[in-house]
């Protein structure tokens, strides 16, 4: 019997939340299910049993609602990600975690075919193990992985081995691993070290680990070294993506905050871990969840919106930390030091759908075609990023201090002629609306007395 089917057939997950916020339980009362296959010594009770066994944490609700496949990492049990997975579930996904393997070796291939077959088997196997009034939609499929798992669902995505016939909409690493060491990569190797190599038609978000990278002792070598990690992936990977690093938790901290047997105890012993579990596992939950609400929920909507307004003459790409986090579909990196007081607050990812309407209360939206057209001709000689130039555009930042965080190691790149930009950018771009107006606004409220003196009259 395999590790996921000692759990119940249906273990409702009892959830009364006040809130929505991604990083706490959602709305909906979850179920975990488990599917068994047919084996040499065992027959599924299922007519269309899948490639693998199942566990699949979804909400207990009337409706329909789009997949995510989870990929556990090395020698890891799938039931060991039932608490996150449970927690992404009560937002609305319906997540597959499937149990690819119990003893490998250094080769993913195998894993890589069972997770295409898996997909494969979704059309006309899911429901029926779901409740009834549960409906999958095969549309919207979202694709992720853990350490090993993370490089599969990588290796999946990008086709090294085969391609299943559903499309996935989005693509997750959890503190990806591509083998033992730099120039030690397992097969199918996934990293080329070549920057934005990753041909990708979907929006990525990488997960690290700042504690992936340290031994846990002398004895054992890091679970996520260097050189093969979570940012090297990111390096790799296109427009639009996303990257959050952890730095004081480990690389196995998402798991459950029990997790038996024997594999479940060397989970503590060989990697080096933060101080708890349950606030990593918050913290990934949410950010899977606010990027699939994103990616998956909103997809369409955009297209819809594109049809009845032109688009803008640039996109979004800003990442500002505050109440709200907001991270929107470009090249966006939030390092993240305190991870217990980040899920205090609420995160959202501004999916296509949303771009519009921050565009409208931003700088971009008083930019012409003409006005960028000059402004990249006239920035050449700053030798600036893709995403820097869309962020200058977006932002509008009228002083060192607000394009400083604009550019990576702006002090050393730039020097002094980071205030030549700055006054490049209000040469040739616009001002906010907003600002506009409440500049003539203070000009109007202001009359001059014989002094030369201004008083308010407001």
């Amino acid at each position: 019997m395999s590790p996921s089917s000692s759990s119940p057939s249906s273990t409702p997950t009892i959830t009364t939340p006040t809130t929505t916020n991604v990083f706490d339980v959602g709305k909906y009362t979850t179920l975990l299910l488990s599917a068994e296959p047919n084996t040499c010594t065992t027959k599924s009770s299922l007519s269309l049993p899948p490639p693998k066994p199942l566990l699949i944490a979804t909400p207990d609700a009337a409706g329909e609602f789009p997949l995510l496949l989870l990929l556990h990492g090395y020698l890891l049990y799938n039931s060991f990600y039932s608490q996150l997975i449970r927690h992404i579930a009560s937002h609305g996904f319906i997540v597959i975690a499937p149990q690819l393997y119990t003893v490998a070796g250094p080769d993913s291939t195998d894993e890589i075919k069972s997770a295409a077959a898996i997909t494969d088997w979704l059309p006309s196997g899911l429901h029926k193990v779901l409740p009834t009034h549960v409906q999958p939609n095969l549309t919207k499929i979202g694709l992720s992985g853990h350490s090993r798992g993370g490089k599969a669902a990588f290796a999946l995505a990008l086709g090294k081995v085969t391609t299943p016939s559903l499309k996935f909409s989005a693509l997750i690493g959890i503190d990806p691993v591509d083998g033992m060491d730099k120039g030690k990569q397992t097969p199918p190797p996934v990293l080329t070290y070549i920057p934005h190599s990753f041909n990708l038609d979907m929006a990525v978000l990488v997960i690290g680990s700042g504690l992936g990278e340290v031994k846990k002792n002398p004895l054992f070598p890091p679970c996520a070294p260097k050189g093969i990690n979570h940012e090297d992936f990111y390096k790799e990977c296109c427009e639009p993506a996303c990257y959050f690093v952890a730095k004081d938790y480990g690389h196995v901290d998402m798991l459950d905050d029990e997790t038996k047997g024997i594999r479940g105890k060397t989970s503590y012993c060989l990697c080096k871990n933060g101080k708890s579990r349950e606030p990593m596992r918050r913290f990934v939950g949410g950010v899977m969840v606010a990027f699939m609400k994103a990616y998956l929920e909103a997809c369409g909507r955009a297209t819809e919106r594109y049809r009845h307004s032109p688009p803008p003459p640039a996109t979004v790409a800003s990442a500002t930390v505050k109440v709200c986090i907001k991270l929107t579909p470009s090249r966006g990196y939030l390092e993240i030091d305190n991870v217990s007081k980040l899920v205090g607050l609420d995160l959202c990812f501004l999916g296509d759908e949303d771009v519009f309407d921050y565009l409208e209360q931003s700088a971009a939206c008083n930019q012409t075609r003409e006005r960028i057209t000059e402004f990249l001709e006239k920035c050449k000689k700053y030798n600036l990023a893709k995403a820097e130039i869309l962020n200058i555009v977006n932002i509008r930042p009228s002083s060192v201090v607000e394009i400083d965080p604009i550019i990576e190691e702006c002090e050393s790149r730039l020097g002094d002629s980071v205030e030549e930009l700055v006054e490049l950018v209000a040469e040739v771009l616009p001002a906010p609306p907003t600002q506009t107006e409440s500049d003539n606004a203070g000009v109007e409220d202001k009359q001059e007395i014989p002094d030369g003196q201004q008083m308010d009259t407001s």
